[in-house]
């Protein structure tokens, strides 16, 4: 009887490996693809984990660069591709004047909008260039899966 037992429990250790390497052939084939995509800087497929590897990119500002005959108290607005870490917002964004002076600001940052609004702690003077700098490289702005900025991003407008 002790052999009919042992025969019988045959079928099902074999049963049980081929579960446990199809589930470990599963395992591999993923992460295969998730450090594939990795590799070649494209984000995962929508079934895999996904990692954030972009930095983040301004794509808009308020005014737009160059702009001329802007209103003293137009909003000054960076709008970026994605979340920003709000702990890389405090002391990465700067405006200057035409004579170069520092003009102090306040950001107030929308997570919501990806949306960062400059405001200066003082009225901007009219028939006045400024120069907003955002910092970037090794201590700039970085996004919510610590991606930094590659590079500073400067635009200026001039006041009317």
């Amino acid at each position: 009887m002790s052999r009919q037992n042992k025969d019988a429990s045959v079928p099902i250790l074999v049963a049980t490996i081929g579960a446990v390497a199809t589930i470990v052939a599963a395992i591999i084939a993923s992460s295969t693809m998730f450090f594939t995509d990795l590799a070649n800087k494209k984000p995962p497929s929508p079934s895999s984990t996904s990692l954030d590897i972009t930095p983040p990119k301004l794509i808009k500002t308020t005014p737009p660069k160059n702009e001329t005959n802007v209103k003293i108290q137009s909003p000054i607005i960076a709008i970026f591709n994605e979340s920003i870490d709000l702990n890389s917002i405090e002391n990465r964004f700067e405006m200057r004047d035409s004579d170069n002076k520092l003009v102090p600001v306040q950001v107030r940052y929308d997570n919501k909008n990806f949306t960062a609004t400059l405001t200066p702690t003082s009225p901007l003077k009219n028939y006045t260039t400024y120069t907003v700098t955002i910092q970037g490289g090794a201590n700039g702005l970085k996004d919510l899966g610590g991606n930094i900025m590659e590079s500073d991003i400067t635009w200026s407008f001039q006041t009317d």
